[in-house]
């Protein structure tokens, strides 16, 4: 049913009955300037399992893949046709082989992930280019047709995206985000080198984020670029079944499939990229239980040429923006979870002091602050904010440390403070999921200390909230050299039982520089630019 060497319809959410029938549908089509046609349009209950292309000359990120399951108006899948069957870069073709995506000669597109669907299943293909395709288009897709219902709950869903330049070595290049259960199966990934400061893969490796705000939030957390496509001490051209680089001068193509165990998310996933200020484009692939949720607009053909540069963010859409939190955060420091250092100092002595005008010596050892100096380097509060309850904050530093040719792994200690009002007096709680130390401060008063020494677990921090605004600090450490396991923070408002606290109200520390990670993002109701 799925691809040679690959069977996900053993996964939960899954299953596929082992009755079926074989169909196929085939079409050639002409398509005009600025037309959409359909290609696919069966209702009843199957599992598309083979697709096939091929096209001649043409603007191929003008051309769209629209997939939509069960009478669904928001595609699942949305990428152009050739980067959705692994080619970038605007390439007519590519050699790729794998057991779910595979270019055969002279540009014969398959794909193989298993597409189930229970009432209807519709594929649409759209010319935003001003040349028709004339004749051209071949299309062929391999379905099962069951008999009787089928149960899956999971459905197949591609994003492509791209970023031109990156944010170097800050924000994380986002792959995927999604919200509630379903499982990360791969990606392909194409960079072309625009910053030659460093070697690419020194700007981080992949940083998966998973069910955060919840008490099984954990981290999948990369080294290096290169590793996460099974190379090492650099990159060259290779391919295996599930993972492999093309390369051609300064552009190179890259795929990674877990297939033989997909990560799995029950609540929400985040998949981002650490990259240095090169142009970057991407298709993730993933199953979840539907309805999903947009995180990325697809932008103007002009945008998507591979040339065309792109504001980081620009079209990136907020998932639940009413419940991500705004946080002030300074660091990092050399020390560990009993160091009382300068901005701990100057919270016990006054919680509620303004925060823009402080500036704090550092020994951390690399040119952090406003000289290069180390022994007068200084840092300063910053504006960040949660994405899916997630802070990164190796992100947040690792823009200011020393380079080139190092691998980007902060190790120290840092501090976090919100103001949260409270509509009245109450005992409530900060779920926060961490590794190492963490120390918690309300209004001045200490109220948590604690270790997560092997691995990344929650804990519900009680906060005593009076009426109005209070002050809530964190102190967190990443004080082991050999872990590779990053520096990131699960955090969410809550009840004391743990359920979301969504009557607390974050400030927004408008007044405060934001942080790299912090670009401020649309919301998700916004009107797209």
């Amino acid at each position: 049913m799925s691809g040679f060497l690959v069977d996900w319809t053993r996964l939960e959410g899954l299953e596929l009955p082992r009755t079926y029938r074989s169909r196929r549908v085939s079409r050639l089509l002409d398509i005009e300037p600025n037309t959409t046609v359909t290609l696919f349009d069966v209702r009843g209950a199957g599992c598309l399992h083979h697709l096939w292309f091929t096209l001649g000359h043409n603007n191929f990120r003008g051309l769209i893949v629209r997939m939509y399951w069960d009478g669904e108006t928001d595609p699942s899948v949305e990428a152009p046709l050739t980067d959705l069957c692994g080619i970038g870069h605007n390439q007519r073709s590519a050699e790729i082989a794998t057991p779910l995506i595979a270019v055969a000669p002279h540009n014969g597109l398959n794909l193989y992930f298993p597409m189930p669907f229970a009432r209807r299943a519709k594929i649409t293909l759209t010319n935003d280019n001003p040349t028709p395709v004339d004749g051209q288009l071949y299309f062929q897709a391999d379905y099962a047709e069951f008999t009787h219902a089928q149960t899956a709950t999971m459905r197949f869903h591609a994003q492509w995206r791209r970023d031109n330049p990156a944010v170097r070595r800050g924000k994380l290049y986002t792959i995927a985000e999604a919200l509630g259960r379903g499982y990360l199966v791969g990606t392909t990934y194409h960079l072309r080198l625009r910053d030659h400061a460093d070697a690419w893969f020194h700007g981080g490796g992949d940083q998966v984020l998973l069910d955060g705000g919840t008490p099984q939030a954990n981290v999948v957390h990369g080294i290096g670029g290169e590793d996460f496509f099974g190379a090492s001490w650099g990159i060259r051209e290779f391919r295996t079944p599930y993972c492999g680089c093309l390369l051609t001068g300064e552009r190179l193509s890259m795929y990674r499939f877990f297939a033989e165990a997909p990560i799995r998310f029950d609540h929400s996933l985040l998949f981002g990229f650490g990259t240095m200020a090169n142009s970057v484009s991407s298709v993730a692939y993933w199953y979840q239980v539907e309805p999903h949720e947009r995180f990325w607009e697809l932008p103007p053909r002009e945008l998507r040429l591979p040339e065309a540069d792109i504001a980081a963010s620009e079209y990136d859409v907020e998932l639940e923006p009413r419940q991500q939190g705004s946080w002030a955060v300074v660091g990092p420091f050399s020390g560990d979870l009993e160091t009382v250092l300068p901005p701990e100092r100057a919270y016990l002595s006054d919680p509620d002091r303004a925060l823009k005008d402080q500036v704090y010596p550092t020994s951390y050892g690399r040119p952090f602050g406003t000289t290069a100096d180390p022994a007068s380097a200084t840092v300063r509060w910053e504006w960040v904010r949660t994405a899916l309850w997630w802070l990164d904050l190796n992100a947040i530093f690792a823009p200011k440390m020393a380079g080139p040719t190092t691998v980007q792994m902060v190790h120290g200690v840092a501090y976090l403070l919100a103001r949260v009002h409270s509509p009245d007096e109450r005992l409530a709680g900060l779920l926060a999921t961490f590794h190492d130390g963490l120390k918690a401060w309300v209004n001045g008063r200490e109220v948590y200390a604690g270790q997560h020494a092997a691995t990344y677990a929650a804990e519900i921090i009680p906060l005593e909230l009076r009426p109005g605004d209070n002050t809530v600090l964190l102190k967190t450490t990443n004080t082991d050299p050999t872990t590779w396991t990053g520096w990131c923070l699960s955090l969410r408002l809550c009840h004391p039982d743990g359920t979301p606290a969504t009557d607390l109200q974050y400030d927004p520390l408008d007044d405060l520089p934001d942080s790299p990670i912090g670009l401020r993002l649309p919301p998700a109701d916004a009107p797209r630019p």
